[in-house]
């Protein structure tokens, strides 16, 4: 009670006397839980030093006076205070007195720079041991994961999720069925397939084969690493409601491709005659510096009339850096001028058609930069002039046939030159070489021959034969224009006829011209007066399948050419009445002939 009463006197006078003088704040050893614990404990007084020096030391007890209002610092006394620091108290018994001694921080010793200056070096030491111990557990683990990086993939969850990711980059999806992989063993994959939005299989392969390891392959120094495919199976069909084909359809979104390659008609429903799919066999191979790939007994699926037209087996052969520069002068000089492109020769070979390109591939922009136009020569089949020539023009679209003469010529060879000579390209220009053709009795070659009252060349038959000047035209994918120029025609040795205009592919229009010459006309039917530079003009409209002649007009063109020829009052009478018409059928210039016309150059 004695200690407890000193204590509230020592408070009160506290309170009573602000300007007194404040004794220095208790110190305690350092570390210890009691330091600068209470400022009333430092006023008792010799007889109570025993039981204060006990209090002092009592955490319960140096809790309850800091929680106390009762024994806390006035406001102001905190603020003469704040940064007042604790020093270490010695025991009365080492300096004598009443068991406390005031502390002057004689025992705190404050470090020089270099032990700062070491503290920190050890700090930075310890933090670089450390990164370098991780880092050498990352290394292993990395290490760890790319040895077993093989076996992941070559699992089955592995191949799932490769292919998965492979799958969302394009509409279609890919799967692999079984995969042996290993960084210093032989890479084989097994059931590789392709399949399209409506999940009909697209691309199958059987197995895959390469000499080349992972690792050779990851360092991109053995190429294909002499590998073989076996047995694939390519569809190469068309889509019937979008037009495009299956394959394009499994790699490329839709909307692109009609961006690409846009069809007013796609939604445009037409009787399509649905042919039965025809295989073609395929063998390929391709030679390179770093690795060969070859292909056997593959197939190619086709719909039947473009199997026919190409034939029952196809032989591709590419070859590429070193390989394709030997034995081509043309290649070997234009090495320099297209340094860091890859020099490549293609040929292809089948039963009825043979293509020859040369050229210089550009990795970084995937074009092939083409030395010269693209060849081809093929058989003349009706399903060529069907699918292909009646594109051009579709008079061409009769042809049944080769016709074979005194002057033999090849049956088609066709020159292809893409815009600028680079590939891939929108616009296109053609040139296929004079033929001689057996052309059907169909409507244009009937019509013609009985405008001119030549039926007599038929001869009772269904054919008849054409020998034509070179063909020339230019194609633009995007817009489907295809532009013929002029292409003139013999029919059977006697009638001379000339066709050009305009055709739209996407739109299936046909805006073009038959035209017969004033020579043709003066021999046939006799009309001697006319110029020597006339043509009648027939205009052609109508759709590519069917073709609409105006024969009609024709005949009231022959009509006024032959009241021309008489004289008197009634046919210049008769003349007048069909001059309006004739002015609209001669309304656009005629093109002049390309190149010299073969049948001129006969002896």
């Amino acid at each position: 009670m004695a200690m407890r009463l000193e204590l509230l006197q020592y408070q009160a006078s506290q309170y009573a006397s602000p300007s007194a003088a404040r004794p220095r704040p208790t110190v305690s050893r350092r570390g210890s839980q009691t330091a600068c614990c209470l400022p009333p404990l430092r006023n008792l007084n010799q007889q109570h030093a025993k039981t204060a020096n006990s209090l002092h030391h009592s955490p319960q007890i140096c809790s309850f006076f800091n929680t106390n209002s009762l024994f806390k610092l006035r406001p102001r006394d905190i603020h003469g205070r704040e940064n007042t620091k604790c020093s270490f108290v010695t025991q009365a018994s080492a300096r004598g007195g009443n068991g406390w001694d005031q502390g002057d921080g004689s025992d705190f010793k404050q470090p020089s720079p270099k032990e700062e200056s070491g503290g920190i070096m050890s700090f930075v030491a310890s933090l670089v041991k450390k990164v370098i111990k991780l880092a050498g557990i990352m290394l292993i683990l990395s290490t760890l994961f790319a040895a077993a990086a093989p076996t992941i993939l070559s699992s089955s969850r592995g191949l799932k999720t490769i292919m998965s990711l492979a799958s969302y980059t394009i509409p279609g999806t890919v799967s692999v069925a079984h995969a042996s992989l290993g960084w210093n063993k032989p890479v084989h994959l097994e059931g590789i397939t392709l399949k399209g939005i409506d999940g009909e299989t697209v691309v199958s392969i059987p197995k895959i084969e390469t000499r080349a390891s992972l690792w050779s392959i990851v360092r991109g120094k053995t190429g294909f690493g002499d590998a073989t495919v076996t047995a694939p199976v390519v569809n190469l069909q068309q889509d019937p409601e979008s037009g495009q084909p299956h394959l394009a359809l499994a790699l490329t979104p839709l909307s692109k491709l009609q961006a690409s390659n846009p069809n007013p008609n796609k939604n445009k429903k037409r009787p399509v005659a649905t042919q039965p799919p025809k295989d073609v066999s395929l063998t390929a191979t391709l030679k390179a510096p770093r690795g060969s790939l070859e292909v056997v007994k593959g197939k190619v699926v086709l719909p039947q009339d473009a199997a026919t037209a190409i034939g029952p087996s196809i032989f591709l052969d590419v070859a590429a850096g070193r390989f394709a520069t030997e034995g081509n002068d043309a290649l070997e000089a234009a090495t320099h001028e297209y340094r860091g492109k890859v020099p490549i020769r293609a040929n292809l070979y089948s039963d009825r058609a043979q293509f020859e390109a040369l050229g210089f591939l550009g990795l970084a922009r995937g074009q092939i930069q083409l030395l010269r136009p693209l060849k081809a020569e093929m058989d003349l089949t009706p399903e060529l002039g069907k699918l292909y020539l009646a594109q051009v023009n579709p008079l061409l679209g009769e042809i049944i046939g080769p016709a074979i003469g005194e002057d033999d010529l090849p049956d088609v060879t066709l020159y292809v030159a893409p815009a600028n000579f680079r590939l891939p390209s929108d616009e296109y220009s053609i040139r296929i070489e004079p033929m001689r053709t057996t052309l059907a009795k169909g409507q244009l070659v009937d019509g013609v021959l009985n405008l001119l009252s030549r039926q007599d060349l038929l001869k009772g038959r269904s054919q008849i034969t054409a020998l034509t000047s070179p063909i020339e035209a230019n194609i633009n994918l995007k817009t489907g224009v295809v532009a013929c120029d002029r292409i003139d025609l013999l029919l059977a040795d006697r009638v001379h006829v000339a066709t050009w205009g305009v055709v739209n592919i996407h739109h299936e229009t046909v805006q073009m011209t038959l035209a017969i010459p004033g020579a043709t006309l003066r021999e046939t039917l006799g009309l001697t007066r006319l110029a020597h530079d006339y043509y009648l003009k027939i205009p052609i409209r109508g759709s590519m399948e069917r073709p609409q002649v105006d024969f009609m007009a024709a005949g009231k063109g022959i009509a006024q050419l032959t009241l021309q020829q008489q004289t008197g009052s009634a046919g210049q009478l008769f003349s007048s009445f069909f001059q309006q018409s004739d002015k609209e059928t001669s309304a656009s210039e005629v093109p002049k002939p390309i190149d010299v016309l073969p049948w001129d150059n006969r002896s």
